[in-house]
């Protein structure tokens, strides 16, 4: 790994940690407290389906919004314990939930179950971010196409464009 690649690793890990810092309350109190989850192969977020405003609605790749009609793609960061957090949807405030290797993620109710946990981990060899679940999969698009509508799920942590991300503000 060259040192510029390792500079741009650690400017961008410090980046998103800082803006996961500054998202620690347990309730919001403006649009500026969410952020959109960004693909960074394909730049488009994480929206939940048709807006739903029911527990188990999916999740799954759209273009990203930054209005007020794309509250479905607004996350905010709810520390639970250590490094872990809840990522709560500012729409109908259901927390993202996984569920099993290669299952397409939901918004579920945030009652603390482990499958809502979530952290920003490292990749060091692409010097890039996963978000990773408290079972150690990574939120990964299934397949990896930049097509709106697909499903985003859990994978293992690996070098694919398909499982890394990160955090834009909304605004």
């Amino acid at each position: 790994m060259t040192r510029r690649t390792i500079i741009r690793f650690v400017i961008m890990f410090a980046a998103s940690a800082l803006s996961l810092v500054s998202l620690n309350a347990s309730a919001y109190a403006s649009e500026a407290d969410y952020q959109i989850l960004v693909n960074d192969r394909t730049d488009k977020c994480i929206d939940v389906a048709g807006h739903s405003a029911i527990a188990g609605g999916i999740l799954h790749e759209w273009d990203c919004g930054h209005g007020s009609n794309s509250h479905n793609q607004h996350w905010g960061v709810r520390n639970v314990s250590g490094d872990f957090f809840n990522m709560q949807v500012h729409e109908h405030g259901f927390c993202m939930a996984e569920h099993g290797l290669n299952a397409q993620l939901t918004q579920e109710n945030c009652d603390g179950r482990s499958s809502e946990l979530w952290r920003w981990a490292p990749d060091a060899a692409a010097g890039r971010l996963w978000l990773q679940s408290l079972s150690g999969l990574c939120v990964a698009l299934i397949p990896n196409t930049s097509s709106n509508g697909t499903p985003i799920g859990v994978q293992f942590c690996g070098n694919s464009s398909a499982a890394h991300w990160h955090a834009e503000p909304t605004q």
